[in-house]
């Protein structure tokens, strides 16, 4: 069974999915997670101290998906998760101008990250030159320029899709830009690699969706 507070941090990350982080109040957290106001600010005095909660299990969740890379060196399991990790904390990429006006020290650790998910993205260009699907850099500082792209990419394709539309870019889109980034690079082996992993992504996206989409209908019952 779930901690109290681990319940508080799910039902505030489903809530700040759903209506914007600005407009959950600490009321709607306690109400959506059925505990009473005083039993709420019993663990987490503030919305503040929960966002902060939330916030740190959000980087526990990048440190687990980085463990996996290090151990596996397995790009799409690492794509999976990360993806699961975007749509699960989607709130924060919409909203983290007016996280960041608010709580300005969220602000710097995320600064932080962002330097850490670059280092992320390059360690993963190199294991792909050891693996034979990218060529060797071709001039100094082409494959860190990729890493900061790549980066920009997968840190703004679902608040692009929320303003376009999911109908302009999809989580297939988001998915292929990053690798469509990477594309004239790869060598003969590494196209094989581009178009199997496309496809393999493809498919899981579509049922991945389909689940989501399914237990967000079944969230929003329950918090209306």
């Amino acid at each position: 069974m779930k901690s109290t507070k681990q319940k508080i941090i799910q039902t505030a990350i489903d809530l700040f999915n759903q209506r914007g982080v600005g407009n959950i109040r600490v009321r709607d957290i306690a109400e959506a997670a059925e505990l009473s106001p005083g039993n709420l600010t019993y663990h987490f005095k503030t919305k503040k101290d929960i966002l902060h909660s939330v916030y740190r299990y959000m980087l526990k969740s990048l440190e687990d998906i980085k463990k996996v890379f290090l151990k596996s060196s397995n790009a799409v399991m690492v794509t999976k998760d990360y993806l699961k990790f975007q749509i699960k904390f989607r709130f924060f990429y919409r909203d983290f101008l007016e996280i960041f006006h608010v709580y300005p020290e969220v602000k710097e650790h995320y600064k932080e990250q962002i330097f850490h998910l670059i280092r992320f993205n390059r360690k993963m260009l190199y294991v792909a030159v050891d693996m034979g699907f990218l060529v060797k850099e071709p001039h100094e500082g082409l494959y860190d320029t990729m890493a900061r792209n790549s980066w920009a990419i997968q840190n703004s394709w679902l608040l692009a899709r929320e303003i376009l539309g999911e109908g302009t870019i999809s989580i297939a889109g988001g998915v292929g830009a990053v690798m469509d980034l990477h594309f004239p690079y790869l060598t003969e082996k590494g196209k094989i690699f581009y178009y199997q992993t496309k496809e393999e992504l493809q498919e899981w996206m579509e049922s991945e969706v389909l689940q989501e989409n399914e237990e967000e209908n079944n969230d929003e019952q329950k918090n209306y």
